[in-house]
């Protein structure tokens, strides 16, 4: 934690709130850079196998993000629904090196709505994230649900270039809900009820709300029957819970709700057989 929230945030938790320690802090914002290489593989009618390697940079694009491994089926049972799933390993990278991977899998139904030359559709997508290794029971949770919800509208009527642009809202399904209160004399936080010799606990890992809103712009173009380029830009608003806690959950630093803006431009390629 930064010196700066170690002073700022004991000041700003004395508001007499109930039972919750929690403040709101802006985070840096980012420029980020993504790289996609797709093969798509057609099994059957309206059948599709997928397989992606994706390469992520950030810090103005200048450090290694991530490296993710996908692997997907979906299957079009009309031209107005759709519905696939996903396997992707998740390998992050940081100061130290590489952390231990994460493993996502993924589900999603797709509804499309054609009008002359727009297609408009809805997808709605549950995922959970495994966390591995070693990490802070007491600041993540093993499983990571959310549901993300988008509406996206494409436009069919320039031959070879589609463009396209999406809302999405990402909800987290299984935040924690702690409960503590910081206490001026003591200089530490305290549980308001339930007390532990801790003097503070994590009161359940179910509290859901919106911690991602993305807005996307791109443009997608078929350089051939089996090869073809996407080129978009992400703008993403996130607003997430932080919890700095001992490993032993003896002592917990701060709660808060952090925000940050990441924008993001991506080219993704696809080869298609």
């Amino acid at each position: 934690m930064s010196v700066r929230k170690r002073i700022l945030l004991p000041l700003l938790l004395l508001v007499p709130a109930a039972a919750l320690a929690q403040t709101s802090v802006d985070d840096e914002n980012d420029f980020r850079t993504r790289l996609t290489v797709e093969l798509d593989k057609k099994l059957d009618k309206g059948l599709h196998l997928t397989a992606a390697e994706e390469f992520r940079f950030k810090d103005a694009s200048t450090a290694i993000d991530q490296f993710r491994t996908s692997v997907g089926l979906s299957y079009k049972f009309n031209s107005y629904l759709k519905a696939s799933a996903a396997y992707i390993l998740i390998n992050s990278h940081g100061k130290n090196g590489f952390k231990e991977p994460r493993h996502r899998l993924s589900a999603d139904l797709t509804g499309t709505w054609k009008t002359g030359l727009w297609n408009f559709s809805i997808r709605e997508r549950v995922q959970m994230t495994h966390r591995t290794g070693e990490f802070n029971i007491y600041q993540n949770a093993e499983n990571a649900w959310v549901l993300r919800s988008r509406i996206s509208a494409r436009y069919k009527g320039l031959d070879r270039l589609t463009p396209y642009g999406f809302v999405e809202v990402r909800n987290t399904l299984n935040a924690p809900t702690v409960k503590a209160v910081y206490n001026s004399t003591t200089g530490k936080y305290s549980s308001s009820t339930g007390a532990t010799e801790a003097g503070w606990f994590i009161d359940s890992w179910d509290g859901m709300y919106v911690n991602r809103l993305r807005l996307g712009l791109g443009m997608e173009y078929k350089i051939s029957k089996r090869h073809g380029l996407d080129l978009y830009l992400l703008g993403d608003y996130l607003t997430d819970k932080e919890i700095d806690a001992s490993k032993d959950g003896t002592e917990l630093q701060s709660y808060t709700l952090q925000h940050g803006l990441n924008v993001t431009l991506g080219v993704g390629y696809t080869f298609s057989f």
